[in-house]
């Protein structure tokens, strides 16, 4: 019995350490980088893109996401039904018969989560659905992960908030932004933090040096140290 548990411990903490060493997770069935030293939990496209970029490379369990590489062809994730491939530097996907549905044309593509993707092209993001068409025109400097139905998006160094089908629901404004918790987003202005809710409309003022998500009806602030 001894021995056995023993063996669980050491085994979940080798696990944990594994973890922590891979520079992949998965949120909401997202494949994500894992950003070191930011408070802020928004996993931003261009960091994913790099990750993305060497999947043969820093992956320790290729199996798990379906990965191979064969003449230049590079097949990744498999997620919802279709599987994100690189070929010849551009990004693409295809069905579980193997046929191309979303040319590789793309810079870069992320695997799909609710019937989107995130993909890039020439340094700007945008949304396609699994058909191929585009549904958030490819306009944005950022995406962030989409989190319960929004994500935060960046157009010349000012952020907001998008619905999956490209709706804008707080105006692109902000001078950054922490991902919605509770019905509440922190947003920076001027120097300042303060938060707004799904509607764009400003709840709590900006009044803070750094603030924190909600949890159970709390977050936390920073003011004057």
């Amino acid at each position: 019995m001894k021995n056995s548990i023993l063996l669980i411990v050491f085994t979940l903490s080798f696990s944990f350490t594994q973890a922590k060493s891979n520079n992949f997770s998965l949120l909401n069935g997202n494949l994500i980088t894992k950003v070191n030293n930011k408070k802020d939990p928004s996993f931003y496209i261009n960091d994913r893109a790099k990750s993305i970029n060497n999947l043969t490379e820093n992956l320790s369990e290729p199996s798990i996401y379906n990965l191979s590489s064969k003449n230049n062809q590079t097949t990744s994730i498999s997620i919802e039904g279709l599987t994100l491939f690189k070929s010849n530097n551009k990004y693409g996907f295809k069905d579980k018969k193997g046929n191309t549905v979303v040319p590789a044309t793309y810079d870069f593509a992320d695997v799909f989560s609710n019937d989107r993707a995130i993909v890039g092209l020439n340094n700007k993001y945008g949304l396609i659905d699994k058909k191929g068409n585009i549904i958030v025109p490819l306009v944005y400097d950022r995406i962030s992960a989409f989190t319960n139905g929004n994500a935060i998006v960046t157009l010349n160094n000012k952020s907001g908030f998008i619905k999956e089908n490209g709706e804008i629901i707080v105006p692109i404004i902000y001078d950054d932004a922490m991902y919605f918790s509770e019905g509440k987003a922190s947003v920076k202005l001027d120097k300042k933090w303060g938060f707004v809710n799904l509607n764009g409309k400003v709840v709590i003022p900006f009044l803070y040096d750094w603030p924190s998500i909600f949890k159970n009806g709390f977050t936390r602030v920073k003011l004057n140290e």
